[in-house]
């Protein structure tokens, strides 16, 4: 696998959900262009890294890699295969509406239609909707007596069939962050590799300790989810995140991986805004990213007097192309979401000022120290230089503060992208103190710290097995809702209710 390739890869890979949502759930006056204007992007991007040749990994080492990750990936439930947690609950809801409704949906029974981070889904949804139209090809020449039950077995095994492809495409995904690493870090040897592995997805903040402190083991007993100790906040760790959020974190993990390779700003829009169509509220972690760095460029641009190069970067073709394609199409989408702009029952965004009090800021320093502090003096020594690394510690103990929507969505998922650049920085420090001679008070301290960390991901595999053992079958999916087209009342998280009133999205754009 060559740098070439990865790039080219892991553009596609975000890419062509994109065109695929373009295509599908706009009018033609609107897709067509949008869909020259990423294509463009990809040609400039191909020629963009055409020279760059650097081998990062045999193909043959990429399997066994690939076979692991697939088995994380169903043990956390993806597929449908083993235990899922309860919010796949309305992720299966809302992947059946994409797979089984005409595009876009509507929900005619509560007048709203879909609007949530549905790009993860785009690309196995098409999968589904092909066996969709393949059974209704075979239905037109049997009887008509097969024809309904052909139909409702039909939309069932697509469901089926677009699920073992979501699980495939996750799997891809985490693979493609997996060798951004190896190529960040330069890994070569092969235990490094798995090592690297094994702290990057089992990394997390030291939250039985956190439970331990305010005694909330009442939450653990009920629940087995270490991670709401806090109960107004918490930082998820990369495990949990493939339990409970897969569809806004593998893409950003790889946008922000990709973040450590760009040594100008010319790509700089075009990446956050590729994490848009998947995760809008990590979209803030990453623009915080972004603009350190940017920042830190400009600064590096003016001392020596490279401001003219600097300004053409930062107006490069593919960053105005992704400008004015992207951010409109889904800003116009994302704004008629029922949470996101808040009614008279709640919702918006705003800071939470209870949480302003001595004791409440107490409390929060607590919990910044045992989610990222500890992991802070690990790393003071040699990011000390890196201003980068301060922004990330100052922007991990503001955001608990703010809330978006009816839940406490925004601390889980904006600090995703900015705990993974923790993670890395952990990973790349722990490597270091393994490879030195003898061992060193660093590495058994970190390795202590790290083991405590790994509860957190253990607890959600030990829920699974609890659960399973409960239910007596391993397949044991959250699966209750199934559709929200049958819903008389709005599912506020979800949707835009009242969209051709209510959304200039639905109201002009859509099909």
């Amino acid at each position: 696998m060559t740098e070439k390739k990865l790039k080219i890869i892991s553009y596609l890979y975000l890419i062509t959900p994109i065109i695929i949502f373009v295509i599908g759930w706009t009018k033609p006056i609107f897709s067509i262009p949008i869909t020259i204007c990423l294509i463009i992007i990809l040609k400039l991007l191909h020629n963009q890294v055409k020279n760059e040749t650097e081998n990062i990994i045999e193909f043959k080492k990429i399997i066994p890699i690939f076979i692991i990750i697939l088995l994380i990936c169903i043990t956390s439930g993806h597929g449908g295969l083993f235990y899922q947690s309860s919010d796949w609950d309305a992720r299966n809801a809302i992947f059946r509406d994409l797979v089984q409704q005409d595009w876009p949906v509507y929900y005619e029974k509560s007048n709203s239609a879909l609007t949530y981070y549905i790009g993860q889904w785009m690309v196995p949804s098409v999968f589904g909707k092909i066996v969709i139209v393949i059974a209704n090809v075979i239905s037109s020449i049997v009887p008509n007596i097969f024809t309904s039950i052909m139909k409702k077995l039909s939309l069932e095994f697509a469901f089926q069939v677009g699920n073992i492809v979501l699980l495939l495409w996750n799997s891809f995904g985490v693979l493609i962050a997996i060798l951004w690493i190896i190529k960040i870090l330069k890994l070569e040897k092969k235990k490094d590799i798995y090592l690297a592995i094994f702290v990057f997805l089992f990394f997390s903040g030291l939250d039985v300790v956190g439970m331990s402190i305010f005694g909330t083991f009442n939450v653990f007993l009920r629940r087995i989810h270490l991670e709401w100790w806090g109960i107004t906040y918490q930082y998820s760790s990369m495990i949990t995140q493939l339990f409970w959020v897969f569809n806004q974190s593998i893409p950003v993990w790889i946008i922000t991986l990709m973040f450590f390779e760009e040594k100008k700003v010319n790509n700089y829009m075009l990446l956050i805004l590729l994490a848009l169509p998947f995760s809008p509220l990590p979209f803030i972690g990453l623009v915080i990213l972004f603009a350190c760095n940017g920042i830190r460029f400009l600064i590096e641009s003016i001392k020596n007097r490279k401001i003219v190069s600097f300004i053409k970067y930062i107006f490069s073709i593919q960053n105005i192309l992704a400008f004015i394609s992207i951010l409109p199409l889904y800003g116009c989408f994302y704004f008629g979401n029922s949470s996101a702009v808040g009614s008279t029952d709640g919702g918006g965004f705003s800071l939470m000022t209870d949480l302003l009090t001595p004791f409440e800021l107490f409390k929060l320093l607590i919990f910044w120290f045992i989610e990222v502090g500890i992991y802070g003096i690990f790393l003071i020594k040699t990011q000390k230089k890196n201003s980068l690394f301060y922004i990330i510690m100052i922007a991990l103990f503001v955001i608990p503060l703010f809330q978006l929507g009816y839940e406490y969505d925004f601390s889980m998922r904006v600090s995703i992208p900015l705990l993974l650049v923790i993670d890395i920085w952990i990973v790349q420090k722990y490597l270091e103190e393994k490879n030195k001679k003898g061992v060193t008070l660093t590495f058994i301290f970190l390795t202590l710290v790290l083991c405590i960390g790994l509860v957190t991901p253990l607890c959600e595999y030990a829920r699974a097995i609890y659960r399973i053992n409960e239910a007596g079958k391993i397949n044991y999916v959250c699966d209750i809702t199934k559709t929200y087209t049958k819903l008389d009342e709005v599912a506020s998280n979800f949707v835009t209710e009242n969209p051709k009133e209510n959304s200039i999205f639905f109201k002009y754009i859509a099909k």
